[in-house]
């Protein structure tokens, strides 16, 4: 598996996304709308679940995860995983 941890995803992703902070990051790991666990204090996100045919556990007013779920498999699927 490959693994980035939350806060560099954030980083090279979403810097300048205001909507997609970390506390927001943190809140859908911890319900499970992210492939991720959780080692010690910090969430690392599965970047090859993005590959498989992986799909959130979203409800429908979280839609925004969604997309933002498809933004990431778009970027990370290929022979060429780093998104650093």
């Amino acid at each position: 598996m490959n693994w980035l941890s939350l806060q560099t995803l954030k980083e090279a992703r979403f810097a300048n996304d205001p909507r997609v902070g970390m506390n927001k990051l943190r809140r859908w790991c911890r319900d499970g709308l992210l492939p991720c666990k959780k080692q010690g204090k910090e969430w690392y996100v599965d970047l090859d679940a993005f590959d498989r045919d992986w799909t959130p556990c979203v409800p429908e007013d979280e839609r925004f995860v969604r997309r933002v779920c498809e933004i990431l498999r778009s970027e990370v699927g290929g022979p060429d995983r780093e998104i650093t």
